[in-house]
């Protein structure tokens, strides 16, 4: 428990970055955690020697270093391609990473990027409780025959095609096409879904390119 020796702000920036790391490199793509118990260790050493001087930095240098070393970019993209909505799921997974983009969101788009200033924006769009968001089919999961692409077909239920809504009841719009729904975007309370609102149509087009933006950003 060293970590509680440091001050209440840098401890719970540490378990934050922590957990947005064990997502990734261990639930996401199952790697061996015997780099991180080395971090872990020295980290412990650091706290214990010198609580108040810690710098939550040094930390995520680590963790940057493991990912470094430890993954490649092909192997997150390959993660996310495989994700999949499941109707009358829980859907946790596509849940965690639509959320961590919006927490993403302010901080990528800051003049200073400092990674311990994702942790001050990082909750100020969102909730805790994951049941809260439903998820919506920008192509939609159900097209009307005389709108649905062949090509959005075996893509409309990936990641890419998909996005939060918070506490907001999609029921009479969901199959509409996206150039016709788009406007009910504008009223969600997240910003990575209010920005949707700039796209023309959601074709294979912006599929392809939402899905690269996606792996950039995550």
């Amino acid at each position: 428990m060293s970590a509680t020796l440091l001050k209440e702000r840098k401890f719970y920036q540490l378990v934050f970055f922590l957990e947005k790391f064990f997502f990734l490199f261990k639930v996401s793509l199952d790697k061996r955690m015997s780099p991180v118990t080395k971090l872990y260790n020295e980290t412990i050493v650091k706290i214990n020697d010198e609580p108040k001087k810690y710098q939550v930095k040094w930390f995520l240098d680590g963790l940057k270093n493991i990912i470094h070393d430890k993954v490649r970019a092909s192997e997150i993209t390959n993660y996310l391609d495989g994700l999949f909505y499941v109707s009358e799921g829980d859907n946790r997974h596509i849940k965690y990473i639509l959320s961590t983009l919006e927490e993403n969101e302010r901080w990528l788009k800051g003049n200073n990027n400092h990674p311990v200033l994702m942790y001050r924006n990082a909750f100020k769009s969102l909730v805790e409780d994951s049941f809260v968001y439903t998820i919506e089919h920008l192509y939609p999961a159900n097209a009307k025959q005389n709108e649905a692409i062949e090509a959005m077909e075996p893509l409309k239920d990936k990641l890419p095609n998909l996005a939060l809504l918070y506490d907001q009841d999609n029921s009479r719009f969901k199959n509409d096409r996206f150039s016709d729904k788009k406007v009910e975007y504008s009223h969600a309370r997240l910003n990575t879904t209010i920005e949707l609102c700039n796209l023309n149509d959601f074709t294979r087009d912006e599929f392809l390119d939402r899905r690269e933006k996606i792996s950039q950003e995550l």
